[in-house]
């Protein structure tokens, strides 16, 4: 008779069933948390709106972690008007109330991966490290400083009050502390008022940074007087004492101007006790120049007759179609002439002087 076949397939489940109960699973799991490495100090740098923002790994200082990867959230120490959480985030942000003092913050380094945004103050407990950095924050933008750069001023028109050209005007991405004004004089003539005119303007922020402007004032000369010479004179008081006249000015702006004479006295002639010959000169003292020569006005005589009335009156001089009674003369200079001259040919803005010989006859 034949026996089963139960021995060695017993013996093989016995020995699958040793091999399975010696066989075991194991789980290795991470209770190390990450090395945190802050930089000790940092600085972030406002934009023109007054705010500058870092994000967390820009703090990081070469964190670690053994057996991953790292991650980065950073959170304010304190809160305050420019950020009023505490919580940890992707980023932070500052603004210009920060520019005074330094400011704690705390980067956490992760060593499993976290979801963007906010997270809780004890989220991932256990995979985590912490360290602090102190932050500046740095304001290094100048602010504006603007005002119309030149003006053209006459003198006639000029004004003291230099703030009636304007004042600077000054912008800022966080405030501006106020804007000084200097003037330069140097190249100014108080007393004629023209030349140049420098304001110079220095506008401060409230961090300290400053920017300049100037403006140039340029106060042109106007040289436009008219002038009416003395009539010719003839008179019986021969005692010497007596008014001459002398000429009489118009139109006067910034001229400083100046009137002098000198006489040539006669005292041989027919029909007279003495005969004076009166080179009156005027000129204006802001651009006189005594190596210039002065323009000569003629005395005009347009009778043959001395003793005619019409040779006594003083010519007016001033430009042509200004009007009564400053009206330029329009006479005949000599008796012989064809054409009267009309003395506005004898004026000139720029003339560095006038000269016109009068007499008197006593």
């Amino acid at each position: 008779m034949k026996r089963p076949i139960l021995g060695p397939v017993v013996g093989l489940l016995f020995f699958f069933l040793i091999t399975r109960l010696n066989t075991t699973q194991a789980a290795v799991l991470d209770t190390i948390p990450p090395t945190a490495l802050c930089h000790e100090t940092y600085s972030v740098f406002l934009n023109s709106n007054g705010i500058a923002s870092a994000t967390a790994p820009e703090f990081d200082n070469g964190s670690f972690d053994d057996s991953s990867s790292v991650h980065f959230k950073v959170r304010r120490f304190y809160t305050n008007d420019c950020y009023p959480s505490t919580a940890f985030d992707d980023q932070t942000a500052f603004c210009c109330q920060e520019t005074a003092g330094d400011h704690l913050l705390i980067l956490r380094v992760y060593d499993v991966p976290v979801p963007p945004g906010m997270v809780g103050v004890n989220d991932f407990a256990g995979h985590y490290s912490d360290c602090s950095v102190q932050v500046t924050v740095v304001d290094s933008l100048k602010p504006s400083c603007e005002i119309q750069d030149t003006v053209v001023v006459s003198c006639k028109t000029f004004n003291p009050d230099l703030s009636v050209y304007g004042q600077a005007i000054s912008e800022d991405n966080c405030c501006v502390d106020g804007i000084a004004e200097s003037v330069d004089y140097s190249d100014f003539d108080t007393i004629c008022i023209m030349g140049m005119i420098r304001r110079t303007f220095t506008a401060a922020d409230c961090n300290g940074n400053t920017t300049v402007c100037q403006q140039v004032l340029a106060i042109d000369y106007d040289n436009t007087y008219y002038v009416r010479f003395p009539n010719d004179l003839y008179t019986t008081m021969c005692d010497g004492v007596y008014s001459y006249g002398e000429p009489i000015l118009s139109n006067e702006n910034c001229e400083q101007i100046v009137v002098d004479y000198q006489d040539e006295l006669f005292t041989v002639i027919p029909d007279a006790c003495f005969k004076i010959e009166r080179n009156w000169v005027i000129y204006d003292g802001c651009l006189h120049d005594i190596n210039q020569p002065c323009t000569t006005v003629p005395n005009p005589n347009p009778f043959p007759d001395p003793q005619n009335p019409d040779n006594f009156f003083g010519p007016v001089i001033s430009p042509s179609g200004t009007p009564f009674p400053w009206k330029p003369t329009l006479v005949n200079i000599n008796p012989l002439d064809t054409i009267p001259t009309e003395y506005s040919v004898f004026w000139t803005s720029d003339a560095n002087c006038f000269i016109l010989q009068t007499t008197s006859n006593n």
